[in-house]
């Protein structure tokens, strides 16, 4: 009991910012990058790292003030090493922990075809490699909790909502085939 509490308030001084084994936010990022501090959401991020043996050495979990949806960014650290900063929006304290799983683990799901060009069908190969990892349920969640992140984009607001419910469809129901929208 006495050992519990005092690892307790050992990880109250150190702060969730320094959770075993992530790395900190880069300080090369932009202004209105800092490093996410909201325990429950790095809760979620190390138990998806761990659950897909992914090395939390090799991550950083960032807030972006400014970012319409969550993205990832590769940093190189050191020559030949590098960290992936997955940058999380402000929004993300108010989503609902199924929704930050399916965000989370489809950020994390980049990771695993790097490289690939970035378009639709990128987008869609991911959900299906997150939804493997936390549920079709947790993604198409996480999705549904982009939807009115776009509202305030005129511009490309009907563009990706329409991509978002094609990928939410195609979750729903894996025999359809994709069509762009």
């Amino acid at each position: 009991m006495r050992r519990s509490i005092l690892c307790l308030a050992l990880a109250l001084l150190v702060g969730p910012a320094h959770l075993p084994g992530l790395q900190y936010c880069p300080a090369k990022l932009n202004t209105g990058i800092r490093e996410y501090s909201d325990f429950r959401i790095r809760s979620i991020f190390l138990n998806i790292l761990y659950k897909t043996n992914m090395d939390p050495k090799k991550f950083a979990l960032c807030e972006d003030l400014f970012a319409l949806v969550p993205h990832t960014v590769d940093l190189a650290t050191t020559p030949g090493q590098s960290v992936v900063a997955v940058l999380l929006t402000h929004q993300a304290r108010n989503y609902t922990s199924s929704e930050l799983r399916g965000l989370i683990a489809h950020e994390l799901g980049h990771e695993q075809l790097r490289g690939k060009p970035k378009n639709i069908e990128l987008e869609i190969a991911v959900d299906k490699i997150a939804a493997g990892w936390v549920g079709s349920q947790a993604v198409i969640a996480g999705l549904r909790a982009l939807l009115p992140e776009f509202e305030r984009f005129s511009g490309i607001r009907e563009i990706y909502q329409a991509q978002i419910m094609l990928r939410i469809d195609l979750l729903a129901y894996p025999r359809r085939t994709a069509q762009r929208p």
